[in-house]
């Protein structure tokens, strides 16, 4: 199986942080129900669907 990594940069060069996506859905965005929350006012509830379908996203 392979897995997929989210890397999160920040505005400075220095600011990442690396996520591994264990799931075969991963919701990213400013609501409380997502997989992974970013506080930022430009990011929609759910802004993004990350999604594994026959070993592949």
């Amino acid at each position: 199986m392979s897995v997929a990594y989210l890397k999160l940069l920040g505005p400075e060069k220095d600011e990442e942080q690396v996520y591994p996506i264990n799931s075969n859905e991963t919701v990213v965005g400013r609501s409380s129900d997502a997989d992974f929350v970013l506080n930022d006012l430009y990011v929609s509830r759910h802004h993004a669907r990350i999604v594994r379908k026959n070993g592949k996203y």
